[in-house]
């Protein structure tokens, strides 16, 4: 039945070739099961070696990381440290809590000797000794109130230095307290603060409209998966924060704008802390997405379609735009040196979750993540972005100073401020805060 076309046999021979004939063009030979199972197994030891490999350069990256944040965060917090460890802070840290130090104690059961010359026994759990006569006690009263007394200014000096070693670090990390005095954050050098509140509530609008947009693209074109991975890759993370950053920096500065004070101003240290971080991330996040796409994963040919020419512009093209706003049209001061261990350790992070996504879903957000591609060329892709990184951050860094120093030193352009401006008061506060004094 098979006219003049040539049946070739099967890897089994003859004997497999009569039972297929038999049985139709579904049979399976054993022998032919046997390959396709040891290609599979094959197919099994690759994906396990690449896998292990992955595992390999991701431990080795991560623990690279936590080695520089490690030396980083020693030299950043050197004098907090230098301090707790044998410094006045140290000493501390062994008083009895009546303000004197545990060394200059007497022995526990041993004479102390009392303003009235008497000798009263330290108390001790079998025996307590009180003075005899009424002079002896109340100098022992005496004794005990200004103890109590010297014990609480010891508590009193240690909370003290606990406050200014938490205000030291709040100051380095760049949310010195009182936090923004010269309302930096939510005023322009050029702009009024209700034109500046608009501008960034237009990006905002404009960044989340384009998310849901893409969602709402994918599903109604039946690619529904690619909204469900959008998380997996960086570009998309990145859009997302600056979506919800030029919300809340919006709302900041009309509440500003309208009251003389943000909301920023009222919130807790540890969320000033986290917007200040969280500028550097807008500042500098944005133009590593754009170099490392247009560089690396733009193939030269234009986008076919209108859509994927938009949203592509959109994410990789726009973001910088509105990191540049951020970075030329406001009055923030450079971000400080101590965020850079935070970009990097985001940067860690993400690592971890590119690698976790295949470990789940089954692919690479970027293929030059893939180590089967070779692991020196992965190791050189992750140290060049994040050396990139570090680059973008020191020239947005140098970027924002001359900035400063033009619009302000030069020519003298203090600000836009609203109804109640700045004060001196506050100008000296920001300049201490600085160390520009």
């Amino acid at each position: 039945g098979q006219g003049n076309a040539t049946v070739k046999a099967p890897a089994g021979g003859f004997a497999d070739l009569g039972l297929a004939r038999i049985f139709g063009s579904d049979f399976v030979s054993p022998s032919s099961a046997a390959m396709q199972s040891g290609s599979s197994a094959s197919e099994a030891g690759k994906h396990s070696k690449a896998t292990k490999r992955a595992m390999i350069a991701g431990g080795a990256v991560g623990g690279s990381v936590l080695l520089f944040l490690s030396i980083a965060a020693a030299w950043i917090f050197r004098g907090t440290l230098h301090q707790i460890l044998i410094g006045d802070l140290g000493e501390r840290l062994e008083m009895d809590g009546r303000g004197k130090s545990m060394s200059e104690l007497p022995a526990k059961g041993t004479a102390w000797e009392l303003p009235g010359n008497e000798p009263a026994e330290l108390w001790s759990p079998t025996t307590t000794t009180t003075p005899t006569s009424s002079a002896a006690t109340d100098d022992f009263k005496h004794e005990t109130r200004s103890d109590r007394e010297l014990g609480w200014r010891g508590e009193i000096d240690f909370r003290h230095e606990e406050i200014q070693s938490m205000a030291r670090i709040l100051a380095i990390l760049g949310a010195s307290q009182p936090f923004d005095p010269a309302h930096r954050y939510t005023t322009s050098w050029i702009l009024p603060p209700f034109l500046l509140a608009a501008c960034r509530i237009i990006f905002a609008l404009y960044t989340f409209t384009t998310i849901f947009f893409i969602f709402a693209w994918n599903g109604a074109n039946g690619r529904p998966e690619q909204s469900q991975h959008s998380f997996s890759f960086f570009t998309n993370l990145g859009y997302w924060g600056l979506a919800f950053y030029f919300l809340f920096a919006a709302l900041h500065t009309f509440s500003y704008a309208r009251t003389g004070r943000s909301w920023l101003q009222k919130w807790p240290a540890p969320l000033q802390l986290a917007h200040t971080i969280f500028y550097t991330t807008v500042v500098t996040f944005p133009i590593l997405v754009t170099a490392v796409f247009w560089a690396i994963l733009y193939n030269g040919i234009w986008f076919p379609t209108e859509f994927q020419a938009w949203s592509n512009t959109s994410q990789h093209a726009l973001n910088t735009v509105f990191a540049a706003f951020e970075i030329f049209l406001t009055r923030t001061s450079p971000p400080p040196p101590a965020h850079l261990p935070f970009l990097v350790i985001l940067l860690a992070l993400y690592l971890a979750l590119a690698y976790l996504t295949h470990a789940t879903a089954g692919f690479y957000p970027y293929s030059f993540l893939d180590p089967n591609k070779g692991s020196g060329r992965l190791a050189g892709y992750i140290l060049g972005i994040l050396a990139a990184a570090c680059v973008i951050f020191g020239i947005v860094w140098g970027v924002i100073w001359i900035r400063r120093w033009l619009t302000e030193s030069k020519l003298g352009m203090h600000g836009k401020f609203a109804k109640h401006p700045v004060g001196r008061d506050e100008e000296m506060m920001e300049m201490a805060s600085e160390g520009m004094k």
